[in-house]
């Protein structure tokens, strides 16, 4: 595993405990053990609930997103054609995501 795997996996599990958890509500520290709480938002298509989580420390507003995930009923979420205010009231728009499950390098 590369060390940008090995982050982003760190960042996985903090969602994980989250989103599984859902709908109590668990404090998770930031992976990267700068003091802050982990947050997770979600986009989505408001009938089938399936759309994309995105979990950020805020404190250092970096993350990561997630596509393809079940939104819990009741988690916090936007619609996908919701209003850009709409959707930055779930999700804030000043975060730096990680790329999503970094590859190895190629050999070729």
């Amino acid at each position: 595993m590369t060390s940008a795997q090995a982050v982003w996996e760190s960042w996985f599990r903090a969602f994980l405990t989250i989103h599984q958890a859902w709908p109590d509500a668990v404090e998770v520290a930031c992976p990267d053990g700068d003091g802050g709480r982990m947050r997770v938002g979600y986009l989505a298509d408001p009938d089938t609930r399936l759309g994309t989580a995105m979990a950020w420390c805020d404190k250092c507003r970096r993350g990561i997103y997630i596509s393809r995930v079940s939104v819990p009923e009741g988690a916090p979420m936007a619609g996908f054609e919701a209003s850009a205010a709409e959707q930055a009231s779930v999700v804030p728009p000043d975060l730096e995501l990680f790329d999503p499950d970094p590859a190895p390098p190629s050999t070729a």
